[in-house]
């Protein structure tokens, strides 16, 4: 997301720095106060706030300095929920709740009820802890419970609570980041989706990794065209073009994604599963 953002910034005559906090808040103010002080026009934030009880409130809280100076902010992140922005700062992002939702309902169209989801502990690519799955969840009248329906990763690469998993699931639902953890378990335990195992994810085609001849079935994504609206949105903020009211949130909907590999992918009925999983 950053690097297309910073590429349609400077094609529209911007210089950029790009700054990782690997969502640490501490580092994020010190990075925001560090920018006041250089004199930059305007600030934007791609990703998701890291790991604090409320992450937006921790994020808004610590753009106030750039409020205060007057410094146009926009926050690129996926929407799980209404936040209040505050003057001066605006939000873009895609409807994180209609993407999982969307990758489950293949799941649920196919026939499973048992599904779980493989997350990081921390949450964070949902906006904190499962914020967003569990509503998706209820959306398609699946019983949600944090227990039972969520799988923390493990730190590191032990499979051994994955594998155990497998055998209670039909169907797992992750984020790119954790399927190489997912195919591990997968290949430890002879397991192979789609036969064994229906998998579904969401990201785009430069974050999916291809790790077996069939490859994984996933939602992808608006980042391309979110991206460049952030980085649209920013320059019409600084010009004064936009942003009269000081707040707006831009959210792409389930009519902006695209399901991939729906056919000779990672999914398959789980009666068909239970068949071919004895041979």
């Amino acid at each position: 997301m950053a690097k297309v953002a910073r590429s349609t910034l400077e094609g529209l005559g911007y210089r950029c720095l790009i700054l990782d906090c690997s969502a640490e808040h501490r580092i994020r103010r010190f990075y925001i106060n560090e920018a006041i002080r250089t004199g930059i026009s305007g600030l934007l934030f791609c990703g998701v706030p890291g790991e604090v009880p409320d992450p937006d409130s921790d994020l808004l809280d610590s753009l106030e300095p750039a409020i205060s100076a007057q410094i146009p902010c926009v926050l690129l992140k996926p929407w799980t929920g209404p936040i209040n922005l505050p003057p001066g700062v605006a939000s873009i992002g895609w409807d994180s709740i209609a993407a999982v939702q969307l990758a489950l309902k293949i799941l649920v169209d196919e026939g499973h009820s048992k599904i779980r989801a493989l997350l990081a502990g921390t949450g964070a690519g949902f906006g904190g802890r499962f914020r967003g799955i569990d509503q998706a969840w209820k959306n398609l009248n699946l019983e949600f419970d944090e227990e039972e329906s969520i799988i923390w990763s493990p730190s590191g690469q032990d499979t051994t609570e994955v594998k155990d998993i497998l055998t209670q699931c039909s169907a797992i639902f992750t984020t790119p980041s954790h399927l190489p953890l997912l195919a591990r378990a997968c290949f430890e335990s002879s397991t192979r989706w789609p036969r064994d195992l229906s998998v579904t994810s969401l990201g785009n085609r430069d974050f999916i990794p291809q790790l077996d001849r069939n490859p994984f079935t996933f939602v992808n994504l608006p980042i391309g065209r979110v991206s460049r609206g952030a980085a649209q949105l920013l320059t019409s903020m600084i010009q004064g073009e936009r942003f009269q009211t000081g707040q707006e949130y831009i959210i792409y909907g389930a009519s902006t994604m695209v399901v991939e590999n729906l056919i000779g992918g990672s999914i398959a009925e789980p009666h068909k599963r239970l068949a071919t999983s004895s041979l």
